[in-house]
């Protein structure tokens, strides 16, 4: 997703995009960069995304024309969704207050940037991270690691939960079938998480959908 949104960015300032992403990227995705006129290199899937991740630093390191942008660290990942994503969110609500934010974690900076831009709207507001359970991992999120991920530090004390595959799939496909919106699997984990927060807590949750179906075909 986040390949993508750097190739409409380089396009829209006239910039060249560089994209290394791992074999098995959704060939809708990687058209999509491509239609952008984005350059993208294909690393090897079982490298997964940290072995793109090696690749681009390197390149970066041997070409100095190239600028490495790294969601992985950068506080700007964080800081745009604080400034941006959180207060978009809070119009939305439309006066109402949550009393829990869930948020499926890849790089973590969604929820570091919206629990940053909540906490001092909504008191008493009870943050938590959805990861996924074990192999093969769900598309988009992570565990948290903060030593593969510098951003998940800003993690540590906060509650987690732990989504199968199987279980952000069957979500996925319920919110298709309630709203007739196509999502993908980490949205389903997001919504798997809200539900069980829902059922232990009640009160208002908030989740968020990081990414549609169509990404996935």
């Amino acid at each position: 997703n986040t390949a993508v949104g750097v190739a409409m960015a380089a396009r829209e300032h006239g910039a060249r995009a560089l994209l290394f992403v791992p074999e098995d990227t959704s060939p809708g995705r990687i058209s999509r960069m491509r239609a952008f006129g984005a350059g993208v290199v294909l690393t090897p899937a079982s490298e997964g995304t940290a072995g793109a991740r090696a690749r681009a630093v390197q390149a970066s390191k041997e070409d100095p024309a190239l600028l490495y942008l790294d969601q992985h660290s950068s506080s700007l990942n964080p800081e745009t969704h604080r400034r941006l994503t959180g207060p978009e969110i809070a119009a939305q609500l439309g006066g109402f207050a949550p009393d829990a934010l869930v948020v499926s974690v890849g790089t973590g900076g969604t929820l570091l940037g919206l629990y940053a831009a909540f906490s001092g709207v909504f008191a008493g507001m009870e943050p938590t991270a959805v990861v996924p359970q074990g192999p093969p991992g769900i598309p988009g999120m992570r565990a948290i690691d903060p030593e593969a991920v510098p951003l998940h530090a800003g993690l540590a004390g906060m509650p987690v939960l732990e989504v199968e595959p199987e279980e952000a799939a069957w979500w996925t496909a319920r919110v298709l079938e309630a709203s007739r919106i196509p999502v993908g699997p980490s949205s389903g984990a997001a919504m798997a998480g809200a539900a069980r927060v829902g059922e232990r807590s009640g009160g208002l949750v908030l989740t968020l959908f990081p990414d549609h179906g169509f990404n996935y075909v």
